[in-house]
């Protein structure tokens, strides 16, 4: 993801979840990953902001895409 976007990230793992900081020009934001909920919180530049729910609406389907791919595979 860092390659194909052109970002920085980091992670911190904790005990109850991990988070996820990136950033790359025009937006900055994290996303907070626990077994039971993933949620993205991001801030976009005055250029992006015209995009923000068409951004969203892109994260939102390829997240579920991986996490489908892995449900899928657990299962196998």
């Amino acid at each position: 993801m860092t390659q194909k976007f052109d970002m920085s990230c980091s992670t911190v793992t904790g005990l109850d979840k991990d988070v996820v900081s990136f950033e790359r020009m025009g937006v900055r934001g994290e996303m907070e990953i626990a077994p039971d909920y993933i949620e993205v919180r991001a801030s976009f530049n005055m250029l992006l902001a015209p995009l923000k729910d068409q951004i969203a609406k892109g994260v939102q389907q390829q997240l579920e895409v991986s996490i489908n791919k892995e449900m899928n595979r657990a299962e196998a």
